[in-house]
């Protein structure tokens, strides 16, 4: 968000304290960079567009939802 609007979350969020806006600018440029990592190491192999978009998905997931998506599915061969 902060490339688009070229301003930092702590301007686009009106932080106003200096010492709160160094450390959110701080967190979300920490996030934003884990996440992108997380993203190209997911998709670094895959073959065409679709398969990097689904890994780039699941990759994002991970983060967002706090989950694995895998883990979503139930088991074709589990019991109940």
């Amino acid at each position: 968000m902060s490339k688009v609007y070229q301003r930092t979350p702590a301007e686009i969020l009106s932080v106003h304290d200096e010492l709160a806006a160094y450390y959110l600018n701080r967190a979300v440029a920490i996030f934003g960079t884990r996440v992108d990592a997380d993203i190209e190491e997911a998709t670094k192999d895959k073959k065409t567009e679709a398969q990097r978009e689904a890994s780039a998905a699941i990759a994002l997931a991970r983060w967002v939802e706090g989950t694995d998506v895998a883990s979503k599915f139930r088991t074709p061969t589990a019991t109940m």
